[in-house]
């Protein structure tokens, strides 16, 4: 559980620099998590995700998620809504909601690693920044 609080807590966050920086904000309200990553050349929304999480089924000791997407024509921003609202569902047992849209124009293989790379330190520093709050 996130917070027992009643009021509506935000966090940010960004990682990496230049075309390849992206930005993270989460709202933590009641118990549950919004979440909003943008960045690159053209910040947009691009994709939805929404986790909840539940008893694994290998291991109803462990905690899973099942999670519905949405990409809007055209995006692929899946692979980071999915990453934050999986991540943050697991690690705090609450329902997410999360949107991203990161465009970087002429996008080659290194550019793409290197925007992963920053989602994944991003999403680390927002749960570790989140989990100071409670």
């Amino acid at each position: 559980m996130i917070s027992d609080k009643k009021k509506i807590d935000t966090v940010r966050h960004s990682a990496g620099k230049g075309r390849h920086r992206i930005f993270a904000e989460a709202k933590i309200i009641g118990n549950d998590v919004l979440v909003s990553v943008w960045g690159g050349t053209q910040p947009h929304i691009g994709s939805i995700a929404v986790s909840l999480p539940r008893p694994s089924l290998a291991d109803p000791v462990d905690t899973s998620v099942t999670t519905s997407v949405f990409n809007f024509a055209g995006h692929k921003d899946d692979i980071i809504t999915t990453m934050f609202a999986e991540k943050i569902a697991v690690n705090f047992n609450c329902k997410t909601v999360t949107t991203a849209g990161i465009h970087v124009e002429n996008l080659k293989k290194k550019d793409l690693d290197l925007m992963l790379e920053n989602a994944e330190n991003l999403c680390l520093r927002l749960i570790e920044k989140m989990g100071k709050l409670n």
